[in-house]
């Protein structure tokens, strides 16, 4: 929990300090658009940011189009959540394509809370 705070912070002090990177916004992807909303609040003007899975898509079955993966290879930092498979299948290709992409994992420090899963049963009535 605590890296992401800091991560936060980060991106808030860069945001703070328009003369760092005067000539150019930070080309940020993030895994979902959820967290892009998060990054563009903080980054403000001083960021672009992208989300590689689209609203609506199912994290665990996404597969990248071409022309995704061509948007990403500009970008600087990657925020991804952690912890799923798919999304690691698809980032080592991400890195294969742009090794100078930093990526950070935005979920490294929270303790995950398990639920139980919901399953229908034709006897509970719903």
């Amino acid at each position: 929990m605590n890296r992401f705070f800091v991560l936060m912070t980060y991106l808030a002090l860069i945001a703070n300090s328009p003369n760092l990177f005067a000539d150019q916004k930070i080309r940020v992807a993030v895994t979902i658009p959820p967290i892009e909303n998060f990054v563009s609040s903080i980054g403000g003007d001083l960021v672009e940011v992208v989300h590689l899975v689209p609203a609506g898509q199912d994290l665990h079955t996404f597969a990248p189009k071409p022309s995704k993966m061509r948007e990403m290879l500009d970008v600087n930092v990657y925020f991804k959540l952690g912890g799923i498979a798919a999304e690691e299948i698809w980032l080592d290709r991400l890195v294969n394509l742009n090794p100078s992409m930093k990526v950070m994992t935005i979920s490294r420090g929270i303790e995950r809370i398990e639920m139980e899963a919901h399953h229908h049963h034709d006897e509970e009535g719903h």
